[in-house]
């Protein structure tokens, strides 16, 4: 293995790579870095560890960095570098592992717990509450209205129950939602779908780390009536043509299209029949600007043979 520093913001840093059970100390330091830097490769024995991160030459050896347990397998090579963490990240800080087999390895740091939001895609489904336990005593969001969403809240790395009420009232409970685990850092958006009394949470982990040169648009689909549906992006003002061909076809239900890039400038969004230009919705109107992340949700209309969409975009 070998460490490497591509952090921007940190100094000179000291790396520390030992077993679980041994803190950081003169005896693990492996590695000091400038901005930039990268050390020589060394050997080390297969195994389970922990990679710490200080500031250099810190007496105390605060970490700026702690990753969880990891495991090290024999014969591979590994390059590990310090990033700072963006907008898909809760640390400020991320390790990048780069092994021989090509894969890139992402290593949280583990003293961060992920966050997730609540995002209100079912028609049928009123104005939630929303709570952490059976027992209905820990609240964790009031009011989530249909086509909303909420900010980040902290999440778990063990998978968690989370049980939905009728706003104001803990008379009853609607349904609850499971999630599988989170990673220690990362970020997660729960969407509420499905018809009357078949809801769900799908938990998705969507990319929000902006892009200099151009906007990111996506799109769930949250509508049970309208199951399949093609995305079109369109300049504003110009209708939609049989000439046109789809952004992306055939976004299913509980699915979301990957993220469109976009120059800036001003759009008109529609969603149609599969393989028609017979609009479900739109012409539904998008500006964008550069480094912007968009995320728009597809909902049940009043009407069944129409679509809803709305903005849920991260405040």
């Amino acid at each position: 293995a070998r460490f490497a520093h591509l952090s921007v913001s940190l100094g000179d840093i000291d790396v520390y790579f030992d077993a679980p059970a041994n803190p950081p100390s003169a005896a693990n330091l492996v590695a000091t870095l400038a901005p930039g830097g990268i050390m020589d490769i060394r050997d080390f024995a297969a195994g389970q560890y922990v990679i710490t991160i200080t500031t250099a030459g810190d007496p105390d050896r605060v970490p700026v960095y702690t990753s969880g347990e990891q495991t090290f397998l024999e014969q591979r090579s590994h390059v590990i570098s310090i990033f700072d963490g963006g907008a898909n990240d809760t640390a400020p800080y991320i390790l990048g592992s780069m092994t021989t087999s090509g894969a890139f390895l992402r290593l949280a740091d583990a003293t961060y717990p992920p966050s997730i939001r609540f995002v209100h895609g079912a028609q049928t489904l009123p104005t939630v509450d929303v709570y952490y336990d059976e027992l209905l005593t820990n609240p964790v969001v009031s009011g989530l209205a249909p086509g909303t969403a909420t900010p980040d809240f902290a999440g778990s790395v063990e998978a968690a129950t989370y049980y939905f009420t009728p706003e104001g009232s803990t008379a009853t409970t609607l349904f609850s939602a499971t999630t599988s685990s989170q990673l220690p850092g990362s970020t997660g958006d729960l969407y509420l779908i499905g018809a009357t009394d078949d809801w769900r949470g799908l938990l998705f982990t969507q990319d929000r780390a902006p892009v200099s040169t151009s906007a990111k648009i996506s799109i769930v689909n949250a509508s049970v009536n309208n199951p399949v549906f093609d995305l079109y992006i369109k300049d504003r003002g110009d209708p939609l043509t049989e000439e046109d061909g789809p952004a992306f076809v055939r976004i299913l239900l509980g699915l979301s299209s990957p993220a469109l890039q976009r120059v800036a400038g001003s759009y008109d969004i529609y969603v149609t029949e599969p393989g028609s230009r017979n609009p479900f919705a739109g012409p539904y109107p998008v500006d964008v600007a550069l480094g912007d992340v968009v995320f728009l949700l597809a909902t049940d209309d009043v009407d069944p043979a129409k679509i809803e969409i709305s903005d849920v975009s991260i405040p």
